[in-house]
């Protein structure tokens, strides 16, 4: 399940002050499992599911004729926003 656009804009709208412990709003970290490295957040990245990481469950595969497919179609995500000229990729936490 991914989150609506609207909620990332809203988490991501007022970054936290320098020096706190996350970049955005807390509420986002709760809700949302994203890979805090590619927008430059100052918390570690997280890993779920016994150990795999966003990458793991975003990113490419290769398939059985060899190409490289990813689990998640770009371009059937909802259109998140940009952020710091990154890609926005999101899911949801259970």
């Amino acid at each position: 399940m991914q989150p609506s656009p609207y909620l990332i804009k809203q988490f991501i709208s007022e970054p936290r002050p320098a020096g706190s412990d996350s970049k955005w709003d807390k509420r986002l970290y709760t809700t949302c499992f994203f890979k805090y490295s590619d927008y430059g957040d100052v918390k570690e990245d997280e890993t779920f599911f016994d150990g795999y990481d966003f990458d793991d469950i975003f990113g490419p595969t290769t398939q059985p004729d060899g190409s490289d497919k990813y689990r998640i179609t770009l371009g059937q995500s909802p259109a998140y926003p940009d952020i710091e000229g990154k890609e926005g990729r999101f899911l949801m936490k259970n």
